[in-house]
């Protein structure tokens, strides 16, 4: 409950860049019940970008301008949302292989330059197949390399064992609305029983391989009906497909509705009596879900994470993809058994309502948003712990690079300008305790906080060897801050720390109650606008180097800084930009806009 007067604690931004109808498939389908999750709404400010490349079935795989077209538009919104909106999660319903995999890869550069932390959401397999050259390899390596990845089952992991750790992987099944249909009669009614396919017609899901099935059912005098229900995959498949049926002669007991949605396709389910899909390929296909959901006994091919939704022998029947005579045989002891039928159907249904409802799903959903948003906690840790191993050379910086040495003497020369003798001063994310020793040559008392402990033996190194008596130093997380100083402080120096925070403006708030009216705050931050900090960005992506990158967390601008600061009680005073490179500060130093060359900024600013 939020007091009066108190803003509204800000929700975790969430960039949903998926797969979208049309067409109407299990990615899309999926896709558009995350979106419309209202408890997911009220947890996460959700932003959606749509990949919408094709408009029918037939259309997916195709290489066409339009959707070269589009792939840019969705590129350039993926930038501009990454820029103004910086969410601090983006999930991407990555496409596993093939061209689409190239195009989505251009999604993955843009969120990894921008650092934005990733959820990829697999809908599909081929992985371990397409990476059969080591070049293809590290192209995979680099896409999912600290990126979370949802498996729809524990049995697709081996798909992707070598381009990506277990530890980053969450298990997350589809699910489904629950039709609540009346299923009282299930398993008894039709004679002879209704067989039904319900999925896109094309050869990988086996649909051919179906009617050879029933080709053997009709030659062993078997009574059957079947259903197909879908989307022709291609031209091709629908002229293979009649002509098997005139081939077999098994016309009357076959019809094809085409594709069918909403209470069309529920009817269909419920005047069925045995649902099959004897795909080659299948990751987590929902129509098996629907079709359990109906108290259909289920046939499908061991491929995927079917097994882990069907038991052969338990709720309906497994076989191995390809093999028509196993399906026969199956469909054969279905057929025959209506108690059978009704058993599995009946296992079906309890094994759905307990395992693959939507409330379930959209709960583990969230739960995978909140344990990568928290990860950025372990960042945080592991730039403490970065900074603590790197403690002796970064102080030795100040004293051999001329990058440290020219912000070490701006950062003098406004210290000198603005601090007086009776001042207090904190020095929050002190580090080697440089600034503070320095600053407490000229005022009352300064306090220098710190969470490594190897930064501040440093600084107790410094304070010992110079003999001050007005600077204190401990150790402390910078969230903690507020519990630590007990007393308002008439300036508080924030050098190089804000940036690897996992929350710039709660950091602020936290300064803004270490401050009274009228005290200081001088503080830096990278330079988002700089032309230094944007192939330094580039270039991290490629090699991983320089190694403070992977901590980082925040750049900004100055005209995001001064918004930011006002929201906090703060209005900036002055400015001063600082060059990483000098050679270049100097070159475009003529343009006279050191927005646009200077790797970083320092701001003066004074609580109201």
């Amino acid at each position: 409950m939020t007091r009066r007067g108190e803003k509204e604690p800000k929700k975790p931004c969430v960039l949903f860049i998926a797969h979208l109808p049309p067409p109407v498939h299990g990615v899309t389908v999926m896709s558009e019940l995350i979106a419309n999750s209202q408890l997911l709404k009220q947890n996460f400010e959700i932003r959606v970008i749509p990949l919408q490349f094709a408009n029918t079935i037939a259309e997916i795989g195709q290489i066409q301008i339009k959707k070269l077209y589009k792939a840019f538009v969705t590129a350039s919104n993926i930038i501009l949302e990454c820029l103004f909106l910086k969410p601090d999660l983006a999930y991407l319903t990555l496409t596993p292989t093939g061209f689409s995999f190239y195009r989505d890869l251009i999604y993955v550069a843009i969120l990894k330059a921008f650092r934005i932390k990733r959820v990829f959401h697999l809908h599909g397999q081929g992985i371990a197949a397409a990476t059969n050259r080591r070049w293809i390899t590290i192209i995979y390596g680099w896409a999912f390399r600290e990126s979370a990845v949802i498996l729809l089952s524990d049995l697709l992991y081996e798909d992707i064992r070598s381009v990506a750790s277990k530890s980053n992987c969450f298990i997350l099944p589809n699910a489904i609305h629950d039709p609540e249909m009346d299923l009282t009669t299930r398993g008894f009614r039709n004679v002879p029983p209704n067989i039904l396919y319900f999925s896109n017609l094309s050869e990988k899901k086996g649909c051919l391989v179906l009617l050879d099935a029933l080709s053997i059912l009709a030659r062993t005098g078997i009574s059957f009906r079947a259903t197909f229900a879908g989307s022709w995959a291609s031209e091709a498949i629908e002229k293979m497909f009649f002509s098997k049926l005139e081939e077999y002669s098994i016309e009357p007991y076959v019809e094809y509705l085409g594709p069918q949605y909403g209470e069309d396709k529920w009817r269909l389910f419920n005047r069925a009596d045995i649902f099959v899909l004897p795909s080659f390929t299948e990751a987590f296909p929902l129509v098996v879900l629907e079709a359990m959901a109906a108290s259909l006994p289920v046939v499908a091919a061991n491929v995927g994470g079917i097994p882990d939704m069907i038991r052969d022998g338990a709720n309906g029947f497994l076989v191995s993809p390809g093999n028509s005579e196993m399906l026969a045989d199956c469909l054969i002891k279905l057929v025959n058994d209506p108690e059978l039928r009704a058993d599995f159907g009946r296992s079906n249904r309890q094994k759905f309502l307990r395992d693959y409802g939507v409330e379930r799903f959209e709960a583990g959903l969230k739960e995978v948003f909140d344990t990568v948003i928290v990860k950025g906690n372990r960042k945080r840790r592991d730039a403490v712990e970065w900074h603590s191993e790197a403690a002796i050379a970064f102080d030795k910086k100040y004293a051999n690079d001329r990058f440290f040495k020219d912000r070490f003497a701006v950062w003098v020369k406004l210290i000198d300008k603005y601090v007086s003798p009776e001042m207090h001063v904190l020095d929050a994310g002190c580090g080697s305790g440089l600034l503070s020793v320095y600053t407490a040559h000229r005022v009352r008392s300064v306090t220098g906080v710190d969470a490594s402990s190897r930064m501040l033996e440093l600084c107790e190194e410094k304070k010992a060897e110079i003999g001050l008596d007005n600077v204190n130093f401990l150790m402390c997380d910078f969230a903690s801050m507020e519990n630590v100083i007990n007393e308002k402080m008439d300036l508080i120096i924030c050098s190089s720390v804000l940036e690897y925070l996992d929350d710039l403006d709660k950091s602020l708030a936290i300064l803004s109650s270490l401050s009274k009216k009228g005290s200081l705050l001088i503080l830096s931050m990278p330079n988002r606008r700089s032309i230094y900090r944007k192939v330094e960005r580039f270039v991290f992506c490629l090699t991983r180097r320089p190694k403070y990158l992977k901590y980082m967390r925040h750049v900004s601008t100055v005209e995001e800084m001064r918004v930011m600061l006002r929201e906090h009680g703060f209005n900036i005073l002055e400015t001063t930009y600082i060059g990483k490179i000098r050679v270049l500060s100097r070159m475009l130093h003529i343009v006279r806009l050191p927005q646009i060359y200077e790797s970083l900024f320092i701001v003066v600013a004074q609580r109201t």
